[in-house]
């Protein structure tokens, strides 16, 4: 009987010890499907702002960009937008209003015509001659009778300094005159350009008037002399009379002195008219606003 009590005894201990066995890994295996579950929940749950968060960071988006998009992102509004582009055009279009000089030619068909002569007389007859003057007198020669008349011609500058109350520019020229008269041998020489860095002033009565507020007119273009303006001919009759080779007797002598002048000046620029107008699509035109151009631009200094 004893013997069977201590087996039931020993049964017992047996089925208990397993069944705490079986109860201490129950846990475990429970444990395993929820942490899996877990993590799938932590995956599926949508990621919170991670300034909420110090310690956690948001995953780097790798997805590649558009470069339409970046440029589109990183533009200004346009209320921001840069202006140099305007601003280049505007100064462009300044540029040219400034090229620009604006022309009176009430006469334009009457100028085309005396434009035409003078077209003719100078491709006939002046650039030959002047040519021809070139490869006949040498060029020291040249530049001693170009320096003459330049010093004979200072009283019409020095009178217009004056007359605009330039008194820097009347002082030059009459320190070039005193220079170029006595070191420069008559005016043949320039020591006081060459040695003494003496330029002259050129200032004319057509110049003096509009520093006065005389405006230009219109537009003429006179036989042989070119173009010109009504207030620049009016100029030149005034500079005439202030000019000393003017008042050289007799006439024949003095149309001689002046002739050789402007030969002598000529031979300097052979070429340089046809050059000049040779590509323009209208010459008249060109020569035209290259006048008023070249005269604003003397007034203004």
């Amino acid at each position: 009987m004893k013997q069977h009590v201590h087996i039931a005894a020993a049964l017992l201990m047996v089925w208990l010890a397993a069944g705490c066995g079986e109860s201490n890994k129950t846990p475990d295996a429970d444990n395993g499907p929820i942490v899996a579950d877990r993590g799938a929940a932590a995956a599926d749950e949508t990621p919170g702002d991670p300034r909420e968060d110090p310690g956690e960071t948001m995953p780097e988006d790798r997805t590649p960009v558009p470069q339409e998009a970046v440029v589109a992102d990183s533009a200004p509004p346009d209320s921001e937008m840069p202006l140099a582009q305007d601003d280049e055009f505007d100064l462009f279009e300044e540029g040219i209003q400034e090229q620009m000089v604006e022309v009176k030619d009430p006469l334009e068909g009457l100028n085309r015509v005396v434009f035409k002569f003078n077209d003719m007389v100078y491709t006939v007859l002046l650039e030959p001659l002047a040519k021809t003057y070139e490869g006949i007198v040498s060029e020291p020669v040249r530049v001693g009778i170009d320096n003459f008349f330049e010093n004979v011609t200072t009283p019409a500058r020095y009178v217009n300094c004056l007359l605009q109350g330039k008194g820097q520019g009347a002082d030059i020229e009459l320190r070039r005159f005193w220079i170029n008269s006595t070191q420069g041998i008559l005016g043949f020489g320039n020591p006081a350009r060459d040695k003494y860095g003496l330029e002259p002033v050129r200032e004319d009565l057509g110049q003096t008037l509009a520093v006065w507020g005389l405006g230009d007119g219109f537009y003429l273009v006179l036989p042989i002399l070119g173009p010109s303006t009504l207030r620049d001919s009016a100029g030149m009759v005034g500079d005439y009379f202030l000019n000393p080779v003017s008042w050289v007797y007799p006439s024949e002598v003095r149309y001689g002195v002046t002739g050789l002048r402007h030969v002598n000046k000529g031979s300097f620029h052979v070429g340089e008219y046809k050059a000049f107008v040779g590509d323009a699509v209208d010459p008249y035109i060109m020569l035209r606003q290259s006048y008023m151009q070249y005269r604003a631009r003397l007034i203004k200094e």
